[in-house]
């Protein structure tokens, strides 16, 4: 008998989202599962964690029989807490999911969806993020068809050691055009601090903004999304170096600033 691969579930959106269980509804009949999502809703957390402090974790009713927790925490906090303590079984992949919204171009340094799976591929577990375009919908019937198909392909071919896939489908109003292995795109977020009325005046902003397209790549994610089809972006975290720059300037800025170290001392 073939051994069903095991995945770790997690998300940015909260366990009750809509995202998730479609998720768990698209890889449950061929993979054994542990879902670890937070309690409540923590878009934009990025990585972050709940350093040097406590937090709530407690199982809850997901489907059926199917085990789940929620975390008073961060996706980040997800995934450590699930590797840790939640099973002694190395999952095959951790999988986040679906997100409310996309997470293409440089909105993935923000992304709590992403986060968690960076979280993982620190630690040698290979993951998949899956995020939809329009954030406001609920029904995912039309892409989770998709999501079987791209996990067993990343389990026949695995990626390189720290890497992991990025995977967005593209909005439900546009005609479907297919999938595309893409490159990362500039997308970025126009930033917007409204001022909020406070009762004892003081300061207080909600911070929002939109997305705007940079000269982007013909192959890039948000190029290909607007177009209609799925992408998918292999995303590696172990280098963050400006290779150009710091082999153009590692000898002007030693010799400039350990002669003025040295002249200080």
């Amino acid at each position: 008998m073939t051994k069903r691969p095991f995945f770790l579930l997690v998300n940015d959106d909260g366990i009750n989202s809509k995202g998730i269980y479609y998720l768990y509804q698209s890889l449950k009949d061929f993979a054994d599962l542990l879902i670890c999502a937070p309690a409540t809703q923590q878009s934009g957390v990025g990585v972050a964690f709940s350093y040097n402090k406590s937090f709530l974790l407690e199982k809850v009713d997901f489907d059926g029989d199917q085990i789940a927790w929620q975390v008073h925490g961060t996706p980040a906090d997800c995934t450590k807490i699930a590797l840790n303590e939640l099973t002694n079984r190395r999952p095959d992949l951790i999988i986040s999911g679906i997100n409310h919204g996309e997470n293409c171009g440089r909105a993935v340094l923000y992304s709590g969806t992403i986060g968690a799976i960076i979280e993982g591929t620190n630690k040698h577990v290979p993951g998949i993020a899956f995020s939809y375009y329009d954030k406001d919908v609920d029904d995912f019937e039309h892409v989770v068809e998709y999501i079987p198909n791209i996990v067993n392909h990343v389990l026949k071919h695995p990626m390189p050691e720290k890497t992991f896939l990025n995977v967005n489908f593209p909005s439900k109003s546009i005609p479907f055009q297919g999938m595309k292995f893409a490159r990362q795109g500039n997308a970025y977020w126009i930033d917007c601090a409204e001022k909020q009325p406070h009762p004892e005046e003081k300061l207080e902003y909600l911070i929002h903004g939109k997305p705007i397209v940079y000269d982007e790549h013909d192959e890039s994610d948000v190029m290909y999304l607007s177009k209609g089809y799925i992408t998918a972006v292999p995303l590696n975290i172990v280098d963050l170096t400006d290779h150009d720059h710091y082999l153009d300037h590692k000898d002007l800025f030693e010799s400039a600033l350990n002669t003025v170290s040295v002249k200080n001392t």
